[in-house]
């Protein structure tokens, strides 16, 4: 069995101050170790890889990575402030599918958000990725700063040639005592009210919800959900995608998601080589017990769609910190529908 994607945070620098962002800084893989990592996720075989940072575009060897990892299906995402000319053309070139982080479909949301960053600039990004035929679509971090412009991002993808928008509800950084996350996390009406809001309609761009929970809600509410890759999510992959996937940090740590603790590595590389990493996160124990029914708690032990959800794995350490208790955020809870 292969990896479903591999994520991988290519570099730990950026450009801008996010405030929600969950990477760290720190001291990146050296060249030659990075050249042959990409070696060896060409030879793993994943269905496609994602490129990612930190600010991917801010690697002065992007263009030997890319070379590398020549022949598999390649997306990248970035904040699209330093998209232009030979780089977007070299993307273009490279076959590489762009996808632009969008925290806020104004200026004003956007900057809030992002700091540093400028919303100008953005849409320069997003048009020269559309004369490049690059621009694959958008990840939206959902959050109550942005929740009010759900449709209006949406609309802005349709009306610039994108084909995808995926909203990944915000994370807790530290917990669940991380002020910004108290402060700007979804609670679970407004997980159930933003399903509604998207897959009540019609829209001429797929949109996806990345939360495990989501394959529940098409059942209860009778909805289908898009089929096509996005990039970040995996249709035909039910509930949680811990053990399907990889992410790699930008100092070789393994992980099962992008979003679990980088205290907790289930290896790390060059220590062990990439498909013993993965070895280790498809045979984990750990993912199997939060996947295992008896072995969790009320009330994800006693729902009816358990085996098509679980619950997200990260965010369960991350909040409840144990991987036996029920996701807090889920819309399904007793009580929350």
């Amino acid at each position: 069995m292969r990896p479903r994607f591999v994520d991988w945070a290519i570099t730990s620098k950026c450009n801008l101050r996010c405030s929600h962002c969950l990477a760290e800084r720190g001291e990146e893989l050296p060249r030659e170790q990075l050249l042959a990592l990409a070696g060896e996720v060409k030879e793993l075989g994943p269905d496609w890889v994602i490129l990612e940072g930190g600010e991917p575009l801010l690697r002065e060897d992007l263009s030997l990575l890319l070379r590398e990892l020549e022949g598999l299906d390649l997306y990248l995402i970035t904040n699209g402030s330093m998209l232009r000319g030979e780089v977007a053309r070299e993307l273009g070139r490279r076959g590489v599918k762009v996808l632009f982080s969008m925290d806020g479909a104004s200026k004003e949301v956007y900057e809030g958000t992002k700091g540093g960053a400028s919303f100008r600039d953005f849409c320069k990004g997003v048009e020269e990725a559309r004369r490049e035929g690059i621009f694959h679509g958008v990840t939206v971090v959902l959050s109550k700063r942005n929740f009010h412009q759900m449709e209006e991002t949406i609309k802005f993808v349709e009306e610039h040639g994108g084909k995808f928008v995926t909203f990944i509800p915000l994370q807790p950084r530290n917990g669940g005592n991380d002020p910004y996350y108290r402060t700007h996390g979804l609670s679970p009406q407004d997980h159930l009210l933003a399903m509604r809001r998207i897959y009540e309609r019609e829209w001429e761009v797929e949109v996806y919800y990345d939360a495990p929970f989501l394959w529940a809600f098409s059942e209860r509410e009778g909805v289908p959900l898009p089929e096509g890759r996005s990039g970040i999510t995996i249709p035909e992959v039910k509930g949680c995608a811990c053990g399907t996937t990889l992410y790699v940090t930008f100092d070789g740590r393994i992980l099962p998601c992008m979003f679990f603790p980088t205290s907790f590595p289930f290896s790390r590389y060059p220590e062990r080589s990439l498909k013993e990493g993965w070895e280790r996160v498809r045979n984990s124990e750990l993912i199997r017990g939060f996947k295992d029914r008896g072995k969790r708690e009320a009330p994800c032990s006693s729902c009816f769609h358990f085996e098509e959800c679980f619950g997200c794995m990260s965010r369960v350490l991350r909040v409840q910190g144990r991987l036996s208790a029920s996701d807090p955020e889920c819309p399904f809870r007793e009580g929350s529908a």
